[in-house]
């Protein structure tokens, strides 16, 4: 049998051991220990980087100024377009005066005649195209102009239904004097006949005095400069005249072969004019045919049709009167802004004091140009009213006769004729000063579309443009004198080369014609090689690897270096045309949204106590500012800064993003703006809109500052991260310090549980045996089911109140480590 205090120490061991698994507990559960366990502590991020610097905030202020100053001149230049638009349109009246040009031009230019032969046959036809001499000129005149100009018999005079001929078909040439030829030797004796000088001849010739029955003969005033009438101009006294009256196409079939057979057209005559107008009531308007017939020395005879259409519906409805007014309103406008512009300028120096930038000097040109335009409209009226009168003078019936020498008393005929030369001398002028007019309205086209470009570039990928063109004009002025110098020895070597033989190349003008239509590559290259296919060839080979391929091309390498240039120059702030309309749109939102809110605070502080209960009320805001400060802001951002950087480069040292430091890449704040004049909303969206516009975007070329403001920005949220694992690490190495000064009284718990810690003496039946301190047993642990085993048998032995006994004869206890229970 187990002894009593053999027990007891037994039991008191189980009981120390379930005591030290209890302290084991405690100490797993120690709040110590559970620091390994916590979760670590949120990373500390980094600030965000400014999105707007003091460098992109130049940029965008530079932009901004730009933009406003160039987008606010498109509302008039549209206003004056659009204007000068209808006006064109209204005066000009081209479609119809198109129409009747092309008819009359068709009617004329297909005139064909045929000549007879000495055999009594016909020739071949004769048109403009193909006359050789005065005699096929007098056979086109005589029998295919007249009866073209004279009409039917029912509506004589009316050529195309509605073009009726004003008065009579006018000749008009200029001759030279006759001299001997400045030929000398064996060539004038074989010869033997005269030539024309420069002078102008201004004597009778012909007929002269021819008697007709009694009394004293008349000359034919065909025949005398002047032709007798009174109050002609000046040069046209020393001009022959010659009247075709087609309204009686016999009598001025006759006519004609009464000049012919008076050789009213000889070797003297140099200039042979054949002048008509038609008035179209339809569409109102004249048209002045000009036939102009050269006889050249080398006996070639040019001829050149001419005509001139002239509009005399002025002002048929209200429209046209308002359209003028509104334009004439609009320039006057426009003068004062221009004035208003000078008295503002800022420069310096004579035409910079006066005329304010460039853009000012093309307003100026434009309101020139425009005034020139009004002046020359104002003498249009005035001319087409006195043409009015005179064709009225000249009355609606047939002309008198043709003075002739058959005609004795021909005063009749003669102020007529005079008149009628005024009437086709005033249409001539007005045609001029209407030309004058077209030629100034294409040249304030081009003025508008200058200021249309203006106003383009306050979008600044169009403004890199300009600013290439700008910028290269010096480099492509020398590549033009280089170019002319080429093209025109090009010219002149064709003209000798093909000269001779081709009428492209036969004169000097014809020759940079063509040499024109080669570089852009329509010349007739296969007349050249059928006169000349060597010299064609080596010529337009030279020319195309010299012009073409070499010269040309430099344009292209000139514009891709300066667009270069101008895109670096051109700053951050170059939005594309999508980026600009969504920041136009929030733009005019912001503002429609704060005029709104104005108007409803108005609205509401005048409605009655009643009545405001149904609206709601709005909320305070300050008074925006008016117009951005540019000047103030560019000045308050640029104000030491270049200083600034220089120090700071020669400085290796970290420097800390500071506001109130003037560095290129310090953020700008919504207080400087404020300080510089800007109302807060209005310093919001600014910073707003800077930010929209530069994006982060990275200029293609670093300057030193610029690479320092982008190393030091890098640089800063490098500090920034490193600061951040930096406190990372101090919050771990304080846990570890913590988890260091925890072992020492782990250790003491410890020590203090090892010494309850006893060998078992008695072993128990029915308890396995404890693992031994040593051997291979040390360090293991009892399992679950072992000691849910140990459990009950101490429950058990607790229960029966004493040790259990042997089942053995002899009843002696079994020592510790023999037996099994």
């Amino acid at each position: 049998m187990v002894r009593a205090e053999d027990f007891q120490s037994t039991h008191r061991s189980h009981v120390e051991a379930a005591e030290v698994l209890r302290r084991a507990a405690q100490v797993s559960d120690d709040t110590v220990t559970n620091l390994r366990e916590r979760d670590p502590p949120e990373p500390v991020k980094p600030s965000g980087l400014p999105t707007v610097s003091r460098a992109e905030f130049r940029d965008f202020i530079i932009a901004e100024r730009q933009r406003a100053e160039a987008c606010g001149t498109l509302p008039l230049t549209i206003l004056l377009w659009i204007t000068f638009l209808c006006v064109t349109v209204n005066h000009g009246n081209i479609s119809s005066v198109y129409r009747i040009r092309r008819c009359l031009h068709k009617t004329i230019s297909e005139i064909r005649v045929a000549q007879p032969l000495p055999d009594g046959s016909l020739g071949p036809a004769t048109s403009l195209a193909n006359m050789t001499s005065t005699e096929e000129v007098w056979a086109w005149l005589s029998q295919g102009l007249v009866p073209a100009l004279g009409g039917s018999q029912r509506r004589p005079g009316y050529t195309c239904t509605f073009n009726r001929l004003v008065g009579r078909v006018m000749l008009r040439q200029s001759r030279r004097t006759v001299g001997a030829c400045k030929v000398e030797g064996p060539l004038a004796d074989y010869y033997r006949g005269e030539c024309r000088s420069s002078s102008t001849s201004q004597g009778s010739f012909g007929r002269g005095v021819v008697g007709a029955g009694t009394g004293a003969g008349v000359a034919d005033p065909a025949f005398v400069a002047g032709s007798g009438m009174s109050g002609i101009s000046e040069d046209n006294q020393r001009r022959f005249f010659g009247w075709l009256d087609t309204y009686r196409q016999q009598d001025a079939q006759d006519r004609a072969r009464q000049l012919a057979a008076g050789s009213w057209c000889d070797d003297a005559t140099s200039v042979l004019e054949v002048q008509a107008a038609f008035f179209n009531a339809e569409v109102q308007a004249f048209t002045l045919m000009s036939l102009t017939f050269t006889f050249e020395g080398g006996g070639l005879v040019r001829n050149k049709l001419e005509l001139s259409p002239l509009s005399t519906r002025i002002y048929p409805t209200a429209w046209y009167i308002t359209v003028d007014i509104v334009w004439v309103l609009l320039i006057t406008v426009f003068f004062f802004m221009a004035l208003q512009d000078a008295f503002d300028s800022k420069g310096e120096g004579g035409t910079t004091r006066r005329c304010g930038s460039w853009w000012v000097v093309l307003d100026w040109l434009s309101i020139a140009v425009g005034l020139a335009l009004v002046g020359f409209f104002v003498v249009f009226l005035q001319g087409v009213d006195e043409l009015e009168k005179q064709v009225g003078i000249l009355g609606g019936g047939l002309p008198p006769p043709t003075a002739t020498l058959m005609f004795r008393n021909a005063s009749a005929s003669l102020l007529y004729d005079g008149s009628l030369t005024n009437v086709l001398e005033e249409i001539d002028d007005i045609i001029f000063y209407k030309m004058c007019q077209r030629l100034g309205m294409f040249w304030y086209c081009m003025l508008l579309l200058c200021r249309f470009f203006r106003g383009f570039t306050g979008q600044p990928r169009i403004r890199v443009i300009g600013l290439t063109f700008e910028k290269a004009s010096a480099d492509v002025t020398h590549f033009g004198i280089l170019l002319v110098a080429i093209c025109e020895n090009f010219a002149l070597g064709g003209c000798v080369l093909f000269g001779p033989e081709l009428s492209d190349w036969a004169s000097v003008s014809s020759a940079h014609r063509s040499t024109l239509a080669v570089l852009c590559g329509q010349a007739d290259f296969a007349a050249m090689y059928d006169v000349a296919p060597l010299r064609a060839t080596i010529w337009l080979v030279m020319f195309i690897v010299s012009v073409v391929f070499l010269v040309a091309n430099m344009v292209v390498a000139i514009l891709v270096d300066y667009y270069h240039e101008a895109k670096v120059d051109s700053g951050l702030a170059a939005t594309g045309i999508f980026d600009q309309a969504y920041i136009f749109l929030k733009t005019c939102d912001w503002k429609l949204g704060y005029h709104y809110r104005t108007v409803h605070h108005f609205v509401y502080s005048r409605l009655s106590p009643s009545l405001r209960r149904f609206v709601r009320e709005p909320s305070d805001e300050p008074k925006r500012t008016q117009f951005i400060p540019y000047d103030e802001l560019l000045d308050a951002v640029l104000e030491g800064t270049q200083e600034a950087v220089e120090q700071e480069m020669l400085t290796t040292d970290a420097v800390p993003i500071d506001p109130a430091q003037p560095f290129p890449w310090n953020p700008v704040t919504k207080e400087l703006l404020v300080s510089c004049g800007c109302d807060p909303s209005t310093a919001d969206h600014l910073l707003w809109k800077c930010a929209a516009s530069i994006g982060g975007r990275l200029p293609d070329a670093f300057p030193a500052d610029k690479l320092f403001f982008e190393f030091q920005n890098a640089m800063h949220g490098s500090y920034e991260l490193l600061d951040a694992i930096g406190e990372e690490l101090h919050a771990w190495l304080a846990d570890r310090v913590v988890d260091l000064g925890n072992i020492e009284p782990r250790q003491r718990k410890l020590e203090d549980a090892s010494v309850t810690i006893q060998p078992m003496q008695v072993a128990l039946e029915g308890v396995p045996e404890l693992p031994v301190l040593d051997g291979g047993g040390y360090g293991q642990a009892l399992g679950e089911a072992e000691l849910m085993q140990v459990g009950d048998r101490l429950l058990e032995l607790q229960g029966e109140g004493g040790p259990a006994t042997d089942s053995s004869e002899t009843g002696a206890v079994v020592p510790y480590g023999q037996g099994n229970f």
